[in-house]
């Protein structure tokens, strides 16, 4: 397999697409293994960097996933949707890479989920401005507040998704992403206030 590029367009699939696409790679077809591959190498790579924002380390995980279903198809049964069984994987891997690379004992103190949620979160169309805003009031979340707006709001993910990534229950995936929301809203308010002041002055 080539090496790991992350320029690639991703591309949208439907479930009947992604079951289609699967059964093909599990008959052995190269091309159809390589449009899985460029499809959603982009999606584990910008995840995978929320979690431990090192470069290497998510690159090779992302590999090993790859190199792993290939060698691997006609065993392997993905009960949920294809996207959902790679984001789940990534994030196991690179826990797991971190814990055997005794890199990072506890996640909850890693720094490393520098989220990039886009602009749709205030306003789909939102100018500069409001993008900035946006990116101080993230910063304002806790680790676990960040992981599911991405989630929610890049990825698109369902709430049955999330809770499964994330290893909630339902309610409690429900109020991690009400507290979230709530406290951007506040951040926001915040520092506009702050903004408004200083012009006053």
């Amino acid at each position: 397999m080539n090496g790991l590029n992350v320029k690639h367009e991703v591309k949208d699939h439907d479930s009947q697409d992604e079951s289609e696409l699967w059964l093909a790679i599990q008959n052995g077809d190269h091309t159809s293994f390589r449009v899985f591959y460029m499809a959603y190498t982009d999606i584990l790579y910008n995840y995978g960097m929320k979690i431990c924002n090192n470069d290497d380390i998510v690159r090779d995980c992302i590999q090993d996933i790859f190199e792993y279903l290939w060698k691997n198809k006609e065993k392997v049964e993905i009960q949920s949707s294809i996207k959902l069984y790679l984001l789940t994987s990534v994030k196991r891997a690179i826990i797991k890479k971190l814990k055997d690379d005794d890199k990072s004992s506890d996640l909850s103190n890693n720094k490393a989920f520098e989220l990039s949620v886009e602009s749709r979160i205030i306003n789909e169309e939102a100018e500069n401005h409001k993008k900035h805003l946006l990116s101080k009031a993230l910063q304002q979340l806790t680790k676990k507040q960040r992981e599911i707006i991405f989630l929610r709001y890049q990825e698109n993910l369902s709430y049955e998704e999330i809770s499964l990534i994330m290893s909630l229950n339902r309610n409690s995936m429900y109020k991690l992403l009400h507290a979230a929301i709530k406290r951007i809203k506040q951040s926001v308010v915040l520092i506009l206030i702050g903004i408004l002041t200083n012009l006053s002055l």
